[in-house]
């Protein structure tokens, strides 16, 4: 499915009779492939270059099949509709299933809708749309208080943590993998919530960003397929700590 619009596996074609049908390899490197990027500094004394992280940079998938519908009138119509998909340039969810579930990035236009009539009912498309975030992602993961953190993806994900104050807690830490921690100074009322994004570091409460409330900020990602320990550390009172982790793939 792109922006709302559904494009049938090739599969399809024995049950559904018309619309948006993929080729067998209707959609080119949805997972895999691209081109890793890293700064690149050579030794000025040795052999090779020093050895900097690398980082995926932005995805370009190409989308081809067919359009097929019952008459001539429509056909021209659906072609004029499927011109236009993505049209006003801004991103829209993409989500694709296969045996495994279903997986789904935000994608804009990279190159508009090549479509050609073969016959009277069909028509050839290609089309590519372009991903900022090269990473996929699927199923969200809720651990509760005491478990661990895990998600079922190859890659890195970013967990979202909900600390609940069941007595008002007086700040608190959390512990995380490798000797991290993220230290919180701002009091927490009993009852009330705070979320803490791994991704980008920042502790809100009520969807607002609290300042000058973090004393520490490590920020942690969990391995694809590696439970992780996330231990809460009230200051003083009683709190849980509960996190959701989103399968994420490349």
């Amino acid at each position: 499915m792109i922006a709302g619009r559904t494009f049938h596996g090739d599969y399809a074609r024995s049950v559904v009779k018309k619309g948006l049908f993929l080729d067998p390899d209707g959609i080119k490197g949805w997972l895999g492939g691209g081109t890793w990027r890293r700064e690149e500094i050579a030794k000025p004394n040795g052999f090779g270059a020093f050895n900097l992280p690398g980082q995926l940079p932005q995805k370009v998938i190409p989308v081809s099949g067919s359009l097929i519908v019952h008459d001539r009138f429509d056909l021209a119509h659906e072609m004029k509709v499927l011109s236009g998909i993505l049209g006003d340039g801004l991103a829209h969810r993409m989500s694709v299933v296969d045996h495994d579930g279903t997986t789904f990035r935000d994608v804009g236009l990279a190159i508009s809708p090549d479509i050609v009539e073969v016959d009277a009912i069909t028509a050839r498309f290609t089309m590519s749309v372009w991903a900022a975030d090269p990473r996929a992602y699927g199923e969200t993961n809720y651990i509760p208080a005491g478990g661990q953190a895990v998600h079922y993806g190859n890659v890195a994900a970013f967990p979202v943590l909900t600390v609940r104050a069941t007595t008002t807690m007086a700040g608190y830490t959390i512990l995380g993998p490798g000797g991290k921690q993220y230290v919180v100074t701002q009091t927490l009322p009993a009852g009330s919530t705070a979320q803490i994004d791994m991704r980008t570091g920042w502790m809100t409460r009520g969807g607002v960003q609290q300042l000058g409330a973090v004393a520490r900020a490590d920020t942690w990602s969990i391995p694809g397929g590696q439970p992780v320990t996330q231990t809460l550390v009230p200051a003083s009172g009683t709190g849980v700590l509960t996190a959701e982790v989103i399968d994420t793939f490349i």
